[in-house]
């Protein structure tokens, strides 16, 4: 039995005395009778405080669990805010190349805008008239007949 309580509670020789001694404590406390009734009340109390032990690793590892899945949950929930927080990061930058594009796009419309408007009015205008229009100015300003010196 203690070879079997020692390797199934993970007891090392000290831990096991002490749960034996407190065995041995409870059962000369009852005020047997019978060697065999200290025994069976020595191996009842024993079982006990082994049974006593086990819910006690259980109820610990139960505990380890509970905090390794909350430093799980943090973990998963810092992952996921640091994703959002990247997307946010991103739609940040795309709502910024997108206002620089619109406004670029603006200034492009309105430049266009006033090409066309000054386009109009230089239509409008009034031009000077093909016949006052001389093609090639201070070339044949004069006519001089050749004829007329020779």
């Amino acid at each position: 039995m203690k070879v079997a309580a020692i390797q199934e509670l993970d007891l090392d020789e000290e831990e096991y005395m002490a749960i034996a001694a407190t065995a041995e404590a409870a059962n000369s406390y009852t005020g047997a009778s019978s060697s065999n009734e200290n025994r069976a009340l020595g191996a009842n109390a024993l079982k006990y405080n082994i049974c006593t032990r086990v819910i006690a690793n259980a109820e610990d590892q139960k505990k380890e669990l509970e905090e390794q899945a909350f430093k799980d949950a943090v973990e998963s929930v810092t992952q996921l805010l640091s994703l959002i927080e990247l997307k946010l990061d991103t739609c940040r930058k795309m709502s910024k190349e997108y206002r620089e594009t619109a406004r670029q796009r603006f200034i492009i419309t309105h430049n266009l805008d006033e090409l066309m408007r000054e386009a109009g009015r230089q239509k409008q205008r009034p031009g000077p008239s093909d016949e006052d229009e001389d093609i090639n100015p201070g070339e044949n300003d004069e006519v001089i007949d050749d004829d007329l010196y020779s």
